[in-house]
């Protein structure tokens, strides 16, 4: 009969050969998976490569850029990951894109990651900690050194008036020597003023070590930032059908980018004007855009991609009873500065930026190639620069407003692309007149433009106002505005001049022209009260013009209803 310490020793034999051959298994599975992976990876080329594709073009939006990297490089057939390790952070992954302009090279797949940069420069760092370290010290020393300065003029002030009052005794009592006492009061006075001294010049000391102390601050706190930054890595992976060199690039949109227009325009003797058409860049991306390819889009991406939706509408109503309150308010008008005026004609930029139409939004490519860091500034690039035809010049009075004659200057936009919305910089023979705005002017449409005072066109005016009761007890009340234009300039001009009455949305306000009222007015805009008079006057000629109208409210009105 088997002991049961053999039969236990015999089952752990067997379980130690089981074990055996399991690991055995186990081990022989995973060599020949590996194996398997290594023979894939020599079959598919899985290289990681590192490139540093420079920056090539960019597409400038109002509201972000469109970045294109692309660099040549040697590819050996198979499976390549090209490694670009130097990405902006800032970019948007989901925009990413690769390409490749070699039929031999196929872009699978375009990834993405951020890891956090622990490269601390240690031995500078350590050096400013010490230096920081050190002038702490020093600026205790200095305090302490203040402090017994302070402490010094104290005690010397106790003393000095326990002298004084020594003094004053013994000058009555007529005893001690006058000559002593003269000598203490001189000693306590200087040694006074060696402790003042003392502390003020710690006082400066302790000011300067404070103020190293922040700007050291400053450089610890860049160095610690810096090692700790997001660093973007981009990886490509391509299959190549043959080695040799190859195109390769991506693309991506990220913030932080926008552009604007400006212009300056100059006034020419015929009428016309030449017009320096600008695009305005700024970008903060973290990227330096060196010797690229620009295009600034008027589309707005974020924008286009937004599908307008419409609400449903319903009417209710309730009962409630309304007081009707009358005032009076001033209002913007959209004057017709801007006219549609048929099809531009064929015109360019003048040799400069080429337009391209991207889903209807033009696109300007700028000719060569540009440098556009990344700054807080601004740059400006020239788009266009052209002479756009006059429709009309003439000087405007705003009576209400001045009394001076503004020069404007009706253009056409004769080119195949429109103006867009920005500031103005206006210039006639004089020099520089002034800032202004325009808003967006489509091809074959009109803008105007001012180009300051003229002190020759003037203008004298004069308002009167009177109160009435109306027909059926009412209130009326009546304004007439008497304008005298005079031309005191050496040659005849085209003048227009702007005055306003009231416009009434209420049935119980009336607002009536009076027929002593000048003839040969229009109004601006309809329904919006602007008048204008049109007129040419000689050299030396002026002109009158009556303006009279009336407004009658209900009886309980309060307040009144003049011209201004």
């Amino acid at each position: 009969m088997k002991s049961p310490y053999s039969t236990s020793h015999a089952l752990l034999r067997q379980a130690a050969r089981f074990g055996a051959a399991l690991i055995a298994l186990i081990t022989a599975s995973t060599f020949a998976q590996g194996g398997a992976e290594a023979r894939e990876e020599a079959k598919y080329g899985n290289e990681r490569k590192r490139f540093a594709p420079p920056v090539q073009s960019v597409i400038v939006y109002p509201d972000r850029v469109l970045v294109s990297r692309e660099a040549k490089i040697m590819l050996e057939e198979g499976r390549q990951i090209l490694v670009f390790a130097d990405a902006s952070s800032a970019l948007d992954p989901s925009s990413l894109r690769g390409f490749s302009d070699d039929d031999g090279v196929v872009v699978q797949s375009v990834s993405t990651y951020v890891e956090r940069q622990k490269e601390i420069r240690s031995d500078e760092l350590r050096a400013l900690d010490e230096r920081k370290k050190a002038l702490e010290q020093e600026r205790s020393r200095e305090e302490a050194a203040v402090e017994r300065a302070r402490l010094d003029q104290q005690g010397l002030d106790r003393y000095r008036q326990y002298l004084t009052e020594t003094i004053s005794k013994e000058s009555v009592e007529k005893t001690g020597s006058p000559t002593g006492w003269s000598d203490a009061m001189d000693f306590v006075a200087k040694r006074a003023l060696e402790a003042k001294n003392q502390e003020l010049k710690g006082v400066e000391r302790i000011e300067r070590i404070a103020e190293e102390l922040s700007i050291l601050q400053k450089d610890i706190d860049r160095l610690r930032s810096e090692g700790q930054r997001s660093k973007r890595t981009v990886e490509i992976t391509v299959q190549v059908a043959k080695q040799g060199i190859a195109s390769v690039g991506f693309s991506y949109h990220i913030r932080g980018a926008s552009w604007s227009v400006s212009y300056g325009i100059h006034h020419q003797e015929d009428g016309g004007a030449l017009v320096e058409y600008y695009g305005n860049v700024k970008q903060q991306t973290g990227e330096d855009w060196t010797n690229v390819q620009v295009r600034l889009s008027t589309s707005r991406p974020s924008y286009g991609a937004q599908r307008p939706g419409l609400r449903s509408l319903s009417v209710s109503a309730r009962e409630a009873k309304v007081r009707e309150q009358i005032q009076q308010a001033e209002a913007e008008v959209e004057r017709p500065d801007v006219e549609e005026s048929g099809p531009g004609s064929d015109g360019d930029t003048g040799g400069y930026a080429s337009v391209e139409e991207n889903t209807g939004s033009p696109v300007f490519l700028i000719p060569g190639r540009a440098d556009i860091p990344s700054a807080e500034r601004a740059f400006r690039l020239t788009i266009a620069r052209f002479t756009l035809k006059p429709v009309q010049e003439s000087y405007r009075i705003v009576g209400a407003q001045q009394r001076s004659a503004h020069l404007a200057v009706t253009l056409k936009n004769d080119r195949p692309f429109p103006l867009l919305a920005g500031p103005v910089d206006s210039y006639r023979n004089s020099g520089f007149t002034g800032r202004g705005e325009i808003g967006y002017t489509p091809s074959g449409a009109n803008l105007v433009v001012g180009f300051g005072v003229d002190r020759n066109v003037r203008l004298r005016r004069e308002v009167q106002t009177y109160r009435e009761s109306g027909l059926f007890s009412g209130k009326v009340f009546r304004t007439i505005i008497d304008l005298e234009v005079g031309n005191e300039g050496g040659e005849a001009r085209s003048i227009q001049v702007f005055e306003r009455i009231p416009v009434s949305e209420l049935e119980s306000v009336k607002v009536r022209i009076l027929p002593e009222t000048t003839p040969g007015f229009t109004e601006e805009v309809e329904k919006s009260g602007i008048l204008r008079w049109s007129m040419s006057l000689a050299s030396g000629e002026k002109r009158k013009i009556r303006l009279a109208f009336e407004v009658e409210t209900p009886s309980d009105f309060k307040g009144e209803i003049y011209g201004r």
